[in-house]
């Protein structure tokens, strides 16, 4: 995948199921970018708050949601005051979860790209397995997503949308 088009981006969303390879592109193509992300964030939380312990995605908690994406917002806000890049490195498999971001690209007059790794319902779930025991996200996470997705569009508000798929042609 070529990214130089998306290196001029001040926001790169790269979405897509879990174990589908978000982390990896977004360390690889995006290595000067500040990166934020929700399953990060949780760690975070929990280590701290919870005297070392660990987190893992089976503990997923919906009422921490809040707090996780209110920092999610206060660290895009501090890179972006100071003209930082941000890639943002989340699932955001429908148009509903990737619309915050984009009025925020929008409201700040900044450009805005998303990379959406599209891979089939069966590789997920197979990479999901090959996962230490701690970090695999729960099946039925994955599948409800999968049947969710909604792929990106430039009709939603990007400037630059690229859909990286493992699915054969129709």
């Amino acid at each position: 995948m070529c990214a130089a088009s998306f290196d001029t981006m001040q926001i790169v969303l790269v979405c897509g199921n879990y174990a589908s390879g978000k982390s990896i592109l977004s360390a690889k193509y995006f290595p000067n970018f500040k990166r934020v992300n929700h399953a990060e964030i949780r760690r975070f939380i929990r280590t701290m708050t919870e005297h070392g312990k660990k987190w893992n995605p089976s503990e997923y908690d919906s009422e921490m949601e809040n707090i996780v994406k209110r920092i999610e917002t206060v660290i895009m806000n501090y890179y972006l005051e100071r003209k930082g890049h941000i890639v943002v490195d989340n699932t955001c498999v429908n148009k509903e979860s990737r619309r915050k971001y984009i009025q925020e690209a929008k409201m700040r007059k900044l450009s805005i790209g998303c990379i959406f790794i599209d891979v089939q319902a069966e590789e997920l779930l197979r990479r999901n397995r090959a996962r230490p025991e701690e970090s695999r996200v729960p099946e039925n996470v994955i599948s409800m997503l999968h049947a969710k997705t909604e792929l990106p569009t430039t009709g939603e508000g990007f400037n630059l949308v690229r859909i990286i798929s493992d699915k054969p042609a129709k």
